[in-house]
């Protein structure tokens, strides 16, 4: 098991620690010299080996924790929030670090998150739990994509909310009737009927917005006003107001600079747009 705290003991050496273990299954002092530096090879750390715990920085002490836990080979390894004590930098290296061992070594890994990007990133699946039940189990894009509930569409990203009310079904759309106007959502499995309240929900990337002038999209395109933008290095997260209504589009097109108070072209992708027969809810 690797822990939150990671739990190494101050008094012994990250040798020591890591082959700890070992020891306490009695194997031969070879085979622990052995097995701890391809260890701490393996997480970059084969330096650090006569160093103790309160010398080495929280990355590099997450690093041993690991090594620890990987050490006897074990089939399984228990992760409960083992990155929360690093800053987001370091948290991506070790993620790709952790990958890059779990296919090396072959353990199956229960890894304990709140961190989304950590999730998404990890997993083969995934299960959101919720009040200790498990909500949804699925693969990273089954529970970001196709989220059961508002609640897990909620908990894995940002999303915006609407209240809407279903207006017409057809054999492959369903149209529903917001504040911001009709929005069109492609028919799923859902059992929904005309007239039917619903929440109408879509990822900020599931929208686009445009300075050009184009021949607006037959469903799910409206003029848009652009009040705010925050620039995020990859993309630019932007709020607009369409009718009234405000919501949050990702904008990969840097080139679209200084937008604020303009008017755009504002679209909806309709295969991205989920629909939840269920009154709003907190996260």
């Amino acid at each position: 098991m690797l822990f939150q705290s990671y739990a190494l003991w101050p008094h012994m050496t990250v040798f020591d620690n890591v082959a700890y273990p070992l020891r306490a299954r009695h194997q031969k002092s070879s085979v622990i010299k052995e097995r701890v530096g391809a260890v701490l090879a393996s997480v970059q750390c084969e330096d650090l080996a006569d160093q103790y715990p309160d010398d080495i920085s929280g990355g590099q002490q997450q690093r041993i924790a690991l090594a620890r836990a990987l050490v006897p080979a074990n089939r399984v390894v228990l992760f409960d929030e083992p990155m929360s004590n690093v800053d987001a930098k370091v948290r991506s290296s070790l993620r790709q670090q952790l990958r890059g061992l779990q296919r090396e070594v072959g353990f199956a890994a229960v890894y304990v998150t709140h961190d989304q990007a950590e999730a998404l990133d990890l997993a083969d699946r995934i299960a959101v739990l919720r009040d200790g039940s498990i909500e949804q189990i699925g693969s990273p894009r089954e529970i970001y994509r196709r989220p059961r509930s508002a609640y897990v569409a909620r908990f894995v990203g940002s999303v915006n909310e609407l209240q809407g009310r279903v207006t017409a079904i057809d054999g492959t759309s369903i149209a529903v009737d917001t504040g911001m106007g009709v929005i069109h959502a492609e028919k799923r499995e859902e059992q929904l009927n005309v007239g039917q309240n619903v929440l109408v929900m879509f990822r900020p990337e599931a929208a686009a917005i445009s300075a050009s002038e184009r021949p607006e999209r037959e469903q799910n395109s409206w003029s848009a006003r652009v009040v705010d933008q925050v620039y995020q290095g990859s993309f630019v997260e932007a709020t607009v107001q369409v009718n009234g209504v405000e919501v949050k589009v990702i904008d990969t097109d840097d080139r679209q600079s200084d937008l604020i108070g303009g008017l755009v072209h504002f679209h909806i992708d309709p295969a991205h747009v989920m629909l939840f027969a269920e009154a709003p809810e907190s996260a």
